[in-house]
């Protein structure tokens, strides 16, 4: 609100903080192209692109929502990619300009990484012709989405920054006997007794993940 005289109060940003990283690990990230956040698909459909979203930068951080992070595994150098909605973020051999959405693992859920500079060069195994960038249309006008490419020109694609989730309380949330009941948490860090459709985090003894129900 204001005062009389006084200035608004400025409004703090919704969401949690993820930080820059040029390496890659498991653990949950946000993609970043020209300061913008790639939101997932809406949870309906089964295919599409990561829509660029506005978010608020300070420095090398960023907070957004945490629906808009991305759980990336790595196992025998490839990569998984799944999203809040518990979704793998794969392609088929036949839609080579958009992520196909899949519930279970299969042939084309995997990618390959090479760092260039400070972005990520995601290039799927299934068509390695194809890699996650936002790239320009026919009109010579840029995407507002991220999505696979194939092979797109010099200069006409930009690849993402991957922003890391920063640590949070709820991870050193540990009880004193390795036999404790399970408890859950909400992603503000309220003990929820009876969790319900959503993510929480669930917390047993020392060990602490999060898990979609």
């Amino acid at each position: 609100g204001t005062v009389e005289g006084g200035t608004p109060n400025p409004p703090q940003p919704q969401g949690v903080k993820f930080e820059k990283t040029t390496t890659l690990s498991n653990g949950s990230f946000v993609f970043v192209i020209d300061n913008k956040v790639g939101a997932p698909v809406a949870e309906n459909l089964g295919y599409g692109r990561m829509a660029l979203s506005d978010a608020t930068f300070e420095g090398n951080t960023v907070t957004t929502p945490e629906t808009n992070a991305y759980t990336i595994a790595i196992a025998d150098g490839k990569v998984t990619i799944k999203d809040t909605y518990g979704r793998f973020y794969g392609m088929d051999a036949t839609h080579l300009t958009s992520f196909q959405l899949y519930t279970e693992l299969n042939d084309g859920c995997y990618w390959t990484y090479t760092l260039e500079g400070e972005t990520f060069k995601f290039v799927n195994t299934l068509n390695t012709t194809c890699f996650i960038c936002q790239s320009k249309g026919s009109q010579d006008t840029w995407y507002t989405n991220v999505a696979p490419a194939k092979e797109p020109q010099e200069g006409a694609f930009n690849l993402p920054s991957l922003y890391k989730m920063a640590g949070t309380a709820i991870e050193n949330v540990a009880a004193e006997d390795i036999d404790a009941p399970v408890v859950y948490y909400n992603l503000q860090g309220q003990r929820i007794a009876n969790p319900e459709n959503g993510v929480y985090i669930r917390v047993q003894g020392t060990k602490a993940v999060k898990v979609a129900l």
